[in-house]
């Protein structure tokens, strides 16, 4: 006798979707379960130990506890499936089917225990508070500022398709034990749950390591331990696990201001640290720097398997070496071209972004700006770019020269991003750039019908800007000669906005002096 449960899914922490579910059946064999996707469970009856009814408030689950002490959970059942299930474990099986009361009362202290070697369960008076598998803790955390507390962090959903509330983090304070001695409790629970979730870093599937690597973002060092699937930042203090899945794009950029050389990565999910998301992790290296490292795997395998791009030892520049490897796991290509060249062999612009000085990277087909925030704006995207701050200005009897000019970017979604304080001297080669590009330049010859040559405006000893970084905002804005319309302003003579302002200034004043000596004698 075969019996039948439709719509029944894995219980995993992921949004479910009607591809998820699929047949649930038990037989005198065992139980199987397959859905549209082809992912299928095969148990057969001498692999199965017991099992758990566990209803809930619009759903109800039964949990199966293997010979193995692991245990698979599967949802979707409705009550009253419940009678039907009880009945065909006990003919077909002769199994009992035993009910887990859930703790309703909101207590949020009780026990935590391992249950076989998948799940964790928290409960309180022999009910079950709530249970979570080990296999969707992404990290487990000690918190540097408390002696007691562990946070454990649940790895993204794989779907999004509903606006369902997921869980991400629980936070546990255990208490210290009597044994002052002896390693504290919350350290014995980190150390279980770590080996337990698969995310020791000493498991014998590692493929090879990157010691002591320098992050940007976040700004840590990490002790980088590569596996098949997935990459592990190992710090001080917190610990990531990355699927190869997770890494949308791969960077390798030159800096411009030190002598180094940095690897961006974006990813999607991102990785949290606490309350704070990183949707890109920078990895930042000295340039001509080397290493090597050594790949556990064979030399055949290596070559099937990520088509010739690993070998058994690989060695070469430092940032080299951690691309190529993240290359061949992730299979992203590494965005490595830098088209632009201001002609002193600098591939990126030195500039602010609101408050936070950083480098704009005009690459093939993006600009990338970092690091604080990191910025990528296809050109795709972009429906203008405008310049300001760009020609000399009049104050006075004095002919002010500007050392840096701005650049805003403008989308098609409608957001702006300026780009302040880039050196004046790179003006010419990213206006070339930008017209090889076919980049929409609305103002740059609105009023002068040719490009600005630096070159004629000379150098100014007594400029009012000297710094190539000023803050944004700086007393270089005052010298802005846009028009409000973004477009530039001629300086020519008497059709110049400022020497129209002046006489009109004048004779309102001369108006204010006539009213005041006319006031005492209407009194």
């Amino acid at each position: 006798m075969v019996v039948t449960f439709d719509d029944v899914y894995e219980k995993k922490n992921m949004v479910q979707t009607q591809k998820d579910k699929g047949p649930f059946r038990v037989s005198s064999d065992g139980v199987t379960w397959k859905n549209q996707k082809d992912e299928n469970v095969n148990i057969s009856k001498d692999n199965l130990s017991g099992a758990e009814w566990t209803q809930g408030h619009s759903t109800c689950e039964v949990k199966l506890i293997l010979s193995n002490n692991d245990t698979k959970i599967f949802g979707g059942f409705s009550k009253e499936d419940k009678d039907n299930l009880i009945k065909a474990f006990d003919q077909s099986l002769n199994i009992e089917v035993k009910k887990k009361d859930i703790s309703v009362l909101g207590r949020n202290w009780g026990n935590l225990a391992f249950e076989g070697k998948s799940s964790l369960k928290f409960d309180s008076d022999g009910k079950t508070i709530f249970d979570v598998q080990l296999e969707d803790i992404s990290q487990a955390v000690l918190q540097p500022k408390s002696k007691n507390e562990l946070v454990i962090e649940m790895n993204n959903p794989n779907s999004s398709v509903f606006e369902d509330e997921d869980l991400t983090e629980i936070r546990f304070w255990v208490p210290t034990g009597q044994d002052d001695t002896a390693e504290p409790p919350v350290k014995k629970l980190h150390t279980q749950i770590v080996k337990r979730a698969g995310i020791d870093t000493t498991v014998s599937a590692k493929l090879l390591a990157f010691p002591n690597l320098n992050f940007l973002l976040p700004k840590l060092r990490f002790d980088v331990d590569v596996f098949p699937s997935f990459f592990r930042l190992h710090g001080t203090s917190y610990d990531y696990k990355i699927k190869f899945s997770s890494i949308v794009q791969l960077y390798k950029l030159p800096r411009v201001d030190t002598p180094h050389d940095v690897l961006l990565i974006s990813l999607n999910p991102p990785v949290r640290q606490g309350g704070t998301t990183h949707p890109f992790l920078i990895i930042t290296f000295q340039r001509g720097s080397e290493m090597e490292v050594a790949v556990k795997m064979e030399e055949k395998e290596l070559t099937e398997k990520y088509k010739g791009q690993l070998s058994t030892r690989m060695q070469g520049d430092s940032v080299d070496v951690v691309a190529v490897v993240l290359k061949a796991l992730s299979d992203k290509k590494i965005i490595s071209s830098t088209p632009y060249n201001n002609g002193k062999n600098e591939h990126a612009l030195r500039c602010a972004f609101k408050q936070n000085e950083g480098q704009l990277f005009p690459l093939e087909k993006r600009f990338v700006f970092l690091y604080k925030p990191v910025l990528i704006i296809e050109y795709q995207e972009i429906s203008s770019v405008e310049f300001s701050r760009v020609q000399s200005s009049v104050a006075g009897n004095r002919n002010i020269t500007t050392n840096n000019f701005d650049l805003v970017v403008s989308t098609s979604q409608g957001t702006n991003y300026n780009f302040n304080n880039i050196p004046r001297s790179d003006f010419d080669s990213l206006l070339e750039f930008l017209k090889a590009k076919k980049l929409n330049v609305r103002n740059i010859a609105s009023q002068t019908g040719k490009s600005i040559d630096f070159t004629e405006l000379g150098e100014d000893e007594d400029s009012e800007d000297d710094d190539d970084f000023a803050p944004p905002g700086s007393s270089g804005d005052e010298h802005d000669l846009s028009d409000g319309s973004g477009s530039l302003v001629s300086e020519n003579g008497s059709d110049s906005p400022q020497t129209k302002a002046k006489p009109k200034r004048k004779a309102e004043d001369d108006a204010d002096q006539k009213k005041k000596k006319r006031k005492p004698n209407s009194e």
